[in-house]
């Protein structure tokens, strides 16, 4: 008996002819999480950049935008792809070879039990999950993540890694320097700019008190 299949029955997203697929909810978290890591590089060159240019090297700034572009690429990638989607049996309550089929497998001493997916109408390999997100059971299945919008499986999990390190660094690397900044100016502030500055923040630190 020939059984069909149809790939993308959930509630992934197609674009471009079916060349690129994405989550069922679009370019929308994509753009999010990108905005939130751009405005912040932004805000690192308006305020600091010119400064540590000027101090330290040209090369900082660049440096760290080419991080970013990384980042991007990454998170691109882990987002419109497929991440190990398991295509389904468009045949009701068929599953495939339900008899020959294992019903356990053995991983590092353990029994593991192989289940059924009562949506897909597939046995389900192991390490594998059905996601509720993408209605898809996904190979390898670590989570749903709503910033990019997508599964994290078998096939884009090394570039959600490569996406999330590449971050961290970005992260790590706009503080140090923004830390650099704030000491190196306020070292350059008079007596008379250092004495106001805790003027103001003792006048604060008591508003708050009195109004809590």
């Amino acid at each position: 008996m020939t059984i069909e299949f149809k790939t993308w029955r959930g509630k992934n997203l197609n674009y471009f002819s079916n060349s690129i697929l994405g989550g069922p909810s679009g370019m929308k978290p994509f753009l999010m999480t990108a905005g939130f890591m751009i405005i912040p590089y932004v805000v690192f060159l308006v305020n600091t950049g010119k400064y540590i240019t000027d101090e330290l090297s040209v090369t900082v700034p660049i440096v760290d935008g080419i991080i970013l572009f990384f980042i991007i690429l990454y998170m691109a990638i882990a987002t419109f792809i497929d991440a190990g989607i398991i295509p389904r049996n468009i045949i009701p309550g068929f599953y495939m070879d339900p008899r020959s089929a294992r019903r356990s497998i053995t991983h590092l001493g353990l029994v593991k039990k192989i289940s059924k997916c009562e949506t897909c109408y597939i046995i389900k390999p192991y390490r594998s999950s059905h996601c509720p997100d993408c209605d898809n059971c996904v190979m390898r299945f670590d989570h749903h993540c709503p910033w990019i919008g997508n599964c994290v499986g078998q096939r884009n999990y090394k570039y959600f890694f490569i996406f999330l390190s590449l971050m961290n660094i970005h992260c790590l690397y706009i503080i140090a320097f923004s830390v650099y900044f704030i000491v190196k100016k306020g070292n350059e502030l008079s007596d008379f700019e250092k004495a106001q500055g805790v003027r103001l923040s003792i006048k604060f630190n008591l508003l708050y008190f009195h109004f809590r």
